[in-house]
């Protein structure tokens, strides 16, 4: 065999090659799912890959791995033709085919959320926080950022992150372990982090041509969160990085270490 690397595997199903098979590899377990479509009475073309947190070990392990898909981070599909096993096709899988395509243009366009808001695993994540469709902060706390933000600080609060505070504001999402490309980290959607900061974000609403206003803290409460008048998301302290072009976005990959 070439090429490579190759790594060993688990699988449960077989037919012609696995159809449900865990693999780990850089510290990361990889789970690929080929699911049986009931309308064609044969099994999908692609596997669906997702990556796996930690405590999904045990249930690795066991027999049944039924809804393990709804455990992992959706990264993308991949197409079972182009899977490279070893000989057995029971052992060994080429993983180098498979990071090449998740990398390439048709791998990337395939990682999408089928036209919902967020991915089945942060939609979880963000529930477990105490998010919910249509939640609204209370009244007291909203008057207390505004209080703090606006009137003392002078912040400018507009629409974007009005609506954006009044749905996630007040989440405290607790996580840890390996995401899609960094580590997934604790985050807070509390903006008063930011209260007394209004130099440092001016100067950086400047930069990108849009003024900013609070979201929360992330990364070990070392970057401050922010929303810009047109609905982008950002972290920043020294520098500013683009997390994504709406709150669903940024949420998504801090949430899923994108």
């Amino acid at each position: 065999m070439t090429d490579g690397p190759w790594v060993f595997i688990r699988y449960r199903a077989f037919y012609d090659v696995p159809r449900c098979l865990v693999f780990d590899h850089g510290g990361k377990m990889y789970y690929l799912y080929c699911e049986f479509l009931d309308e064609t009475e044969d099994y999908s073309k692609d596997y669906k890959v997702f990556l796996l947190p930690p405590e999904a070990a045990r249930q690795v392990e066991e027999p049944n791995w039924e809804g393990l898909e709804d455990r992992g981070i959706f990264i993308g599909t991949f197409p079972v033709a182009l899977a490279r096993f070893d000989e057995t096709r029971r052992r060994l899988i080429d993983v180098g085919v498979l990071y090449d395509w998740l990398s390439g243009p048709e791998g990337k366009k395939s990682g999408g959320t089928d036209g919902r808001r967020f991915s089945s695993f942060t939609e979880k994540v963000l529930s477990d926080a105490g998010w919910f469709p249509g939640r609204e902060v209370s009244l007291r706390l909203w008057e207390k950022w505004k209080g703090e933000l606006v009137y003392d600080d002078g912040f400018t609060l507009f629409p974007a992150a009005e609506r954006a505070l009044q749905e996630f504001g007040g989440l405290k999402v607790e996580q840890s372990g390996p995401g899609v490309r960094f580590a997934r980290e604790p985050f807070e959607v509390d903006p008063l982090q930011a209260a007394g900061e209004i130099d440092r974000f001016e100067k950086f609403a400047e930069q990108i041509g849009e003024k900013l206003f609070p979201l929360g803290i992330a990364v070990s409460q070392e970057l401050f969160m922010a929303i810009s008048e047109s609905g982008r998301v950002f972290l920043l302290m020294m520098e500013i990085h683009c997390l994504g072009n709406s709150i669903e976005e940024g949420l998504t990959v801090l949430v899923e270490g994108r």
